[in-house]
């Protein structure tokens, strides 16, 4: 998972989005409600990923970031995977499996946060997912959110 590619915004277009290109990043889509730019990419594995961050067009801070985030994901997500556990009140007959777990969104939000967001089948089945959080490239934590 060494590098990753951009992705064109999914189509059809909504009117209450706005669709820009970064020099780097390429297409972005920003969301004024929430004040949060999405990047769609694809890692050399054939995985899709968003990449997220909270202003109004990727900065060129945030984008420097991505650089740093992206030369270290796969230890990173390899980290966030150690350290998630099952999720509180599991239905009985469900399973949690690390191995299940796969990383949907990278989220830099402000002060240095990084959120990594992960898919599994148990989630789609709770509506809770995995979320791990990194500051300057140290877990702070882990937890399951809705």
């Amino acid at each position: 998972m060494a590098s990753t590619t951009p992705l064109p915004p999914l189509s059809p277009r909504y009117p209450s989005l706005v669709y820009e290109h970064h020099p780097d990043l390429g297409d972005y889509v920003y969301s004024p409600s929430i004040d949060l730019w999405t990047n769609r990419r694809v890692t050399s594995e054939g995985q899709e990923i968003l990449l997220a961050g909270r202003s109004r067009r990727p900065s060129e801070e945030q984008a420097r970031l991505w650089g740093s985030i992206e030369a270290r994901l796969q230890a990173l997500v390899a980290k966030a995977v150690a350290a998630i556990q099952a999720p509180p009140d599991m239905p009985r007959g469900s399973r949690f499996s690390r191995e299940e777990l796969s990383l949907s969104e990278v989220r830099m939000e402000s002060g240095g946060v990084v959120e990594f967001f992960f898919d599994t089948p148990l989630g789609d089945e709770l509506d809770m997912w995995p979320m791990a959080t990194f500051l300057d490239f140290d877990l702070q934590g882990w937890e399951w959110v809705a």
